[in-house]
């Protein structure tokens, strides 16, 4: 688990992981909400990484995202990702 301050520490490494990986860019291929209330909404969400030569998914991520609304703003209280192995029901 990791717990993150605030928005500056969620940076990615973008270079790592075009170094180690071939990463050119992602996509969110799903976002859909499962729960909605009106200061919180959990999300569905499924992103890929691609290669830059043909655009090809070399890894798809399932996650869970919620998003609440604090002091009248909204913004990423917790964040799951599961394994690209993951298959859900």
């Amino acid at each position: 688990m990791t717990v993150r301050e605030g928005p500056a520490d969620v940076v990615p490494d973008f270079d790592r992981l075009r170094q180690t990986e071939g990463w050119d860019y992602s996509t969110i291929d799903r976002a859909e909400p499962l729960q909605v209330a009106p200061d919180k909404v959990h999300f569905e969400v499924v992103f890929s990484r691609r290669h830059a030569e043909d655009g090809t998914a070399y890894r798809t991520v399932p996650s869970l995202f919620i998003i609440t609304r604090q002091d009248g703003a909204w913004g990423l209280q917790f964040q799951s990702i599961l394994p690209d192995t993951f298959r859900g029901p």
